[in-house]
């Protein structure tokens, strides 16, 4: 029975052997000036992938920097005022990878970078259309501080004409102080944490949005409900007019009717009608005249 945890340890096993097999692919490489001190210090692995022609076409061609690539006696140190430190690098048929320093009062950085490859190493670019070497050229982000290593964990891409070289865990130093790395270094800007969010996107705002006056802050006077009113019952334009007292007409004409043996006759009640329609004033005057005859009458 297999012991509790084994099929954990696999998975653990085979990081920490991918990890010595990426770290055994790292080449250390130094430059020592006449009195045997180092002035340079390098330790990096490299991928090179390179474009080139062939008579069915351009074809592309990736390799590494193998383990057995080394620098060569006319890497320098450099002289004061004269020439800059150089590291330059040889593997295979007739491959160098330079690396050209300068520096200035508080950093220093590869100046340049220059990488001759050999179209005549069959190996590598097999069916090329051409022969013998081709050179290109670029200038790398690689600076750090006056006694600080370059230090680089990503995969930092350079981009030469037709070739890409890209550094892995890169370990970079040019004016030594001494004879070994310094412990301080400059993290290249891959190794750098990403920025955060801006604080628009990932935060609101200090001051959130005020709402217009209208819809989130009440006026200053709250609107006072209005008291509800009782609503009397509104008179007609024209109220009516209450009865007028018995008019003084139909006493005599009661009396008239009631104490006179002979009434009047209709004629004569439609005259009196009539006349009252049209003169009021005689009316009246005979209203008394009736009344005065029928008390005398009484």
């Amino acid at each position: 029975m297999a012991a509790p945890g084994g099929a954990r340890r696999q998975p653990l096993l085979l990081l920490l052997l991918a990890g010595l097999v990426y770290g055994a692919s790292a080449v250390f490489f130094e430059v020592k000036d006449g009195n045997g001190t180092t002035c340079i210090m390098a330790n990096f692995s490299a991928d090179f992938l390179t474009n080139y022609n062939t008579q069915s076409g351009s074809k592309n061609s990736t390799f590494k920097l193998p383990p057995n690539a080394e620098a060569l006696n006319s890497s320098s140190c450099g002289k004061e005022n004269a020439s800059n430190p150089s590291l330059i690098i040889a593997f295979g048929n007739g491959h160098t990878l330079t690396l050209n320093f300068t520096r200035n009062s508080t950093r220093y950085s590869v100046q340049m970078m220059r990488f001759v490859y050999n179209l005549s190493d069959t190996q590598i670019f097999p069916n090329a259309s051409s022969q013998g070497p081709k050179t290109a050229e670029s200038v790398p982000d690689i600076t750090a501080d006056i006694n600080k290593k370059y230090r680089c964990v990503s995969s930092n891409q350079i981009h030469m004409n037709n070739v890409t070289v890209t550094f892995i865990d890169a370990t970079i130093q040019a004016y030594l102080s001494n004879d070994n790395f310094s412990k301080e270094e400059t993290h290249c800007i891959q190794d750098e944490p990403s920025p955060t969010m801006s604080p628009t996107s990932a935060h609101p705002s200090s001051s959130p949005p005020h709402p217009s006056p209208t819809s989130a802050h009440p006026s200053s006077s709250p609107p006072h409900p209005s008291p509800p009113h009782p609503t009397p019952p509104h008179p007609s334009p024209t109220p009516p007019h209450p009865s007028p007292s018995p008019s003084p007409w139909a006493v005599p004409w009661q009396g008239w009717s009631s104490s006179s043996s002979s009434p009047t006759s209709s004629a004569g009640r439609g005259a009196m009608l009539a006349t009252r329609r049209f003169s009021p004033a005689a009316d009246q005057q005979k209203l008394q005249g009736s009344l005065f005859i029928s008390l005398s009458l009484g």
